[in-house]
């Protein structure tokens, strides 16, 4: 039986380094992808962001979503990047989201078939993880925003099927929002 949990995780940005805090810590992950944006030379992935919010009708606070998805104990990581897809996917429709895999956290090994080694019991918790930056302003101009409440249903959704798709393992969504 899976146990996937929703927390929040505190962070607060000013309204001028939201988007280069965020999504700049991302890419400085493994195998960092998304949707909603090009690899532009003369356009950068956050400017493309931001352009998202300048050109939205709608107005907002929030300005981009910053999600994990961690995980209780060693994984394969064959899975991880699909999983991954299949969450950026679940936005990419009205939303621009860049995601990363992290396997920084804590002293970790991998075998030869990609399999997470915790080095001891106490380590529990320093397994790879995803994050998720997902832009709150949707490159439709007159599509609503990601407010709290939407993103808390779009959290639940993704928790749902996570369940349903992981259903023997240990899976924690944790979430913050970045306002300006």
């Amino acid at each position: 039986m899976s146990d996937i949990r929703i927390e929040d995780f505190d962070g607060d940005y000013s309204n001028d380094v939201v988007y280069e805090r965020v999504l700049g810590y991302i890419a400085q992950k493994e195998c960092v992808s998304g949707y909603g944006f090009t690899c532009n030379p003369d356009l950068s992935i956050i400017e493309q962001f931001k352009l998202s919010e300048f050109y939205s009708l709608q107005k907002n606070s929030q300005k981009i979503w910053h999600f994990c998805i961690t995980f209780a104990c060693q994984q394969d990581l064959n899975w991880l990047l699909p999983m991954a897809v299949w969450v950026a996917k679940y936005f990419s429709p009205g939303y621009q989201i860049l995601y990363g895999l992290d396997m920084e956290r804590g002293r970790h090994s991998y075998s030869p078939t990609g399999k997470y080694h915790y080095p001891s019991k106490s380590s529990k918790g320093n397994a790879p993880h995803l994050h998720f930056g997902v832009n709150a302003f949707s490159y439709h101009p007159k599509a609503s925003v990601l407010t709290p409440e939407i993103m808390k249903d779009c959290l639940k959704h993704i928790q749902d099927k996570l369940s349903a798709m992981y259903p023997n393992m240990t899976v924690t969504l944790q979430f913050q929002g970045k306002k300006g």
